[in-house]
């Protein structure tokens, strides 16, 4: 499966009509995955059938995923109520504290 494919089953959208949109806001969480420590991510820009081994490890595929579906759901599909959006972005911050501990001491490979 794609990125995107992914990313758009996690926002539960099935329209194709916002790919490029969603592209960017892919791109911009990639973006802070590189300034986290995860080299690759930086590398080169997704596309419509850039997949994720493309750009991760195993040992950081899940990580790398659940940070870029979270970053793209708080800009895209922002949550309806401050509860929910309060519980995303910690899991965000949680996420990027891990990446950035991982690329640190060296643990992701990618």
């Amino acid at each position: 499966m794609t990125i995107l494919e992914d990313v758009k089953n996690g926002l539960m959208v099935g329209d194709d009509s916002f790919d490029a949109t969603l592209l960017l806001e892919i791109q911009s969480a990639f973006s802070e995955l590189a300034q986290l420590g995860v080299d690759k991510a930086a590398t080169v820009p997704v596309t419509l059938l850039s997949e994720w081994d493309d750009y991760f490890s195993a040992l950081e595929l899940m990580l790398c995923k659940s940070f870029v579906i979270r970053q793209v759901q708080v800009r895209f599909d922002m949550p309806s109520t401050s509860f929910q959006l309060t519980a995303i972005k910690e899991d965000l911050e949680e996420i990027k504290y891990r990446v950035a501990m991982h690329s640190e001491l060296g643990v992701i490979d990618g």
